[in-house]
């Protein structure tokens, strides 16, 4: 009896095939800015003048309001929300039906007077910063005195804060981990209030000018990024006392814990699981600059900008991992199998499976040889598998294409099978059996030669030859088709040289 040798290759990978981010119809063309979900379904986005809301976690977008201009937008639930306008001077509007109406609870009749940030806690308590200018004195002497004014009645009333009299500029950003714990940002400084605001610690920004997104986890943990250093994002873990670099460009960022985050240039995403001291790159399948990225938690997540661009994650934006590749030749079968694995799926429609072999004659380059569906969008591992059949003694590679809804795609990596087959006279079993009406034979031949597969019933009388003709060694399958034929026991009779094999099948109608 000759050997079989067997070369198995095992990989054991984590690939990146796909990205997890995938495109949704926001309905709209106009650049987007803002972006904010208060649910996994419930969320909200904006142009300058329109806002957008979806119930359905993106999947659509409704019109809902027009205000010329909106800059920003913020809801505590699913019914209370907030919008910084300007219609005769700086204007805060609030809804309390998710949007469908919105009234004016604050307004400066002035033109001097900016908001330039608003933070609410809750739908009673929240407050404005800004700045007026002031033209002071015979000289005209231009003065930037703060706005800082506080409601705990939902926008009722607006008191005015306690703020240094001797700050010389108007405030950018306001941060509150709490009603007595609050952040805020002027152009060039950094002040904290651990009594609502009664009394104030100064402290320095990092070389910025101006801050354009500013975020504390607590009073100790934050990130900046701003003008005057290229956007760059500066970290503290001492409350501002001093401040590390850690990424640039960064145009607008998130953190929902004190490791996990987001941050977004130009069409770029980038994540970071350490604080922000490393980040990774997440592919956005998009061309178009992102304005404003949002999670809710540590996997649902949408990115909005130009031209109504809208991206969902629902696993952080980790891209499709394969955390294995697995590919065995089967003696007894004469086949490849291959199985993978995948940790998570955003968007995914299938794998085609492609094969070359550079040991063949004629050399075979990537053909497609199947195609296994994928799961679609989900956040548990799923296995796959695929058998390779009919192969001839030789080197073979295998790789995956995965393919996205949209018609995206990305390749695996490869894995490769080295088989030196020395293939045994067998006649197989047919399958299934028993049958109706057609059922599947298989046999192998070590050597080239004559071959004659017939079917005979009971009596010996052969009713049907399937081969009957000179072939190459190998392995090779036949169909029976019974269809007329009646029910009974058959037997099927392999020869070849001087082997011959007889095996018994059963047709049921």
């Amino acid at each position: 009896m000759r050997t079989l040798k067997i070369v198995l290759l095992v990989f054991i990978v984590s690939i990146t095939i796909s990205a997890q981010w995938y495109q949704q119809n926001s309905g709209t063309t106009n650049n987007l800015f803002n972006v904010q979900f208060v649910t996994e379904l419930i969320g909200w986005t904006t142009t300058e003048q329109v806002i957008y809301k979806t119930t359905d976690g993106g999947q659509n977008w409704q019109y809902q309001y027009t205000q010329n201009p909106i800059f920003q937008i913020y809801f505590n639930n699913e019914n209370v929300g907030w919008i910084s306008t300007w219609i005769t001077g700086p204007t805060i509007l609030k809804t309390t039906d998710g949007g469908d109406t919105w009234i004016e609870v604050y307004s400066y009749l002035g033109a001097t007077e900016y908001i330039h940030d608003f933070e609410f806690i809750n739908p009673d308590t929240g407050w404005i910063v800004g700045e007026e200018t002031i033209s002071s004195g015979k000289d005209g002497i231009v003065e930037f005195p703060v706005l800082f004014k506080e409601t705990t009645d939902g926008g009722i009333t607006w008191v005015d804060k306690n703020f240094p009299p001797n700050h010389p500029v108007g405030l950018k950003k306001i941060e509150a981990i709490d009603y007595m714990n609050l952040i805020v940002a002027g152009y060039d400084t950094l002040f904290k209030s651990t009594n609502g605001g009664n009394t104030w610690q100064q402290l320095s920004l990092p070389p910025i000018y101006e801050p354009v997104d500013l975020q504390f986890i607590n009073m100790d943990l934050g990130w900046v990024t701003g003008y005057g250093t290229s956007y760059t994002l500066y970290k503290t873990t001492n409350g501002g006392v001093s401040w590390l670099q850690q990424a640039q460009p960064v145009y607008n960022f998130q953190f929902i814990t004190s490791q996990i985050g987001w941050y977004t240039v130009n069409n770029q995403i980038y994540s970071s699981t350490n604080g922000g001291d490393t980040w990774i790159f997440q592919n956005s399948n998009t061309n178009n600059t992102l304005n404003d990225i949002f999670f809710i938690d540590n996997n649902n997540g949408w990115a909005v900008g130009q031209n109504g661009t809208v991206l969902h994650t629902i696993n952080g934006g980790v891209p499709v991992e394969l955390t294995s590749f697995v590919a065995e030749f089967i003696e007894s079968k004469g086949e490849v199998e291959l199985s993978w694995i995948t940790a998570t799926e955003t968007n995914n429609q299938c794998f085609d499976v492609e094969r070359a072999s550079l040991s063949t004659t004629p050399v075979q380059g990537w053909e497609k040889i199947g195609y296994v569906a994928g799961f679609g969008t989900t956040t548990e591992p799923k296995a796959y598998s695929f058998v390779d059949t009919k192969l001839e003694t030789g080197s073979y590679t295998y790789r995956l294409k995965q393919i996205d809804f949209d018609g995206t795609f990305e390749y695996s990596n490869e894995v490769s099978v080295d088989v030196e087959v020395l293939i045994e006279y067998a006649l197989e079993q047919n399958y299934p059996n028993p049958f109706n009406p057609s059922t599947t034979i298989k046999y192998s031949i070590p050597e080239d030669g004559f071959v004659k597969l017939a079917v005979y019933n009971m009596l010996g009388e052969e009713i049907i030859s399937l081969v009957n003709n000179v072939q190459k060694a190998g392995r090779y399958e036949v169909v029976f088709d019974a269809s007329n034929y009646a029910s009974g026991i058959y037997l099927y009779r392999l020869e070849a040289q001087n082997y011959i094999s007889i095996k018994k099948m059963i047709l049921i109608k």
